[in-house]
């Protein structure tokens, strides 16, 4: 038995209320973002933090913090004056998982490129949005376009997803949710983007999740996967379909296992009537 549209609403808005502050930032890369003040640094710390958003938490903090130390208290800045074999040289040694510093050097050329050509990351997005309004997939193809067009050779293409390819693009959607939504957790640098057209980043804790809530049936996290799930949030919170991600992922990351599991969590929290009528996720 699924949970009525209204009773789910009341236990994620609960959920939401328990997860948006800021004492829990120490728990995602969004955290880094939060160091800075101006748009400019905020949009760059962030394209860095969601592009290495994958390994273990630890690993991850810790090599956003190998980068940002050698780009210095203005990384924006230090982006866009830097020519390619300055940064090549400023990330010389630097290994995440797969990605070491050449391809990490390449990335943010590109990104300095971006800027040097627009303005700012974000009003390159802008361009690319109004170029195709409404498209959210279209806009994010345009927009990583740039970024490879700085890298001919492509060593960074395992930090740039290529959205045209149908994958998930989570860490590109993180992205978008860090730069667009403005609450306690996402800090909005950016301006005039709708969040209603905002897809979720599915990692593999919104990939259950959204099993477990029926928005799919998918058992690969695709762009199919990703258009179902947000498909699904759209119709708790049209405006904004991905106003209870953070939320859900810190519930994901708690050690839940199953469809019933989570809900007797939430019921532990108050959240959530009786589950004892909700079959598990098979």
């Amino acid at each position: 038995m699924k949970p009525r549209r209204e009773d789910l609403i009341v236990q994620l808005e609960g959920l939401y209320r328990r997860y948006n502050h800021r004492v829990y930032l120490d728990t995602d890369p969004v955290q880094f973002v939060h160091r800075f003040r101006s748009p400019a640094d905020r949009e760059l710390v962030g394209l860095i933090a969601a592009h290495l958003a994958y390994g273990q938490v630890k690993s991850i903090h810790a090599s956003i913090e190998r980068v940002l130390e050698r780009l210095g208290p203005h990384p924006a800045q230090r982006v866009r004056e830097m020519s390619l074999r300055e940064l090549q040289e400023a990330m010389a040694g630097f290994v995440h998982r797969w990605t070491r510093g050449e391809a990490m050097a390449r990335f943010l050329f590109g990104a300095g490129e971006v800027c040097r050509a627009h303005g700012s990351l974000g009003a390159a997005f802008s361009r690319a949005w109004a170029e195709n309004p409404g498209q959210s997939r279209q806009a994010l193809v345009a927009w990583s376009c740039l970024f490879r067009g700085a890298d001919p050779k492509e060593v960074g293409r395992s930090l740039m997803a290529r959205p045209e390819n149908n994958s998930a693009c989570k860490r590109l959607h993180l992205y978008l949710r860090w730069m667009v939504r403005r609450d306690e957790i996402d800090p909005g640098p950016w301006e005039g983007l709708p969040l209603s057209c905002l897809l979720l980043p599915v990692d593999v804790h919104m990939h259950r999740i959204g099993r477990w809530l029926g928005f799919t049936h998918r058992r690969t996290a695709d762009e199919k996967t990703v258009v179902e799930i947000t498909r699904g949030f759209r119709r708790l919170c049209p405006e904004d379909p991905c106003r209870y991600d953070f939320a859900l992922t810190r519930l994901g990351m708690s050690g839940i296992s199953n469809r019933r599991e989570m809900f007797e969590r939430l019921k532990v929290q108050g959240l959530f009537p009786d589950p004892g009528n909700l079959s598990p996720d098979l």
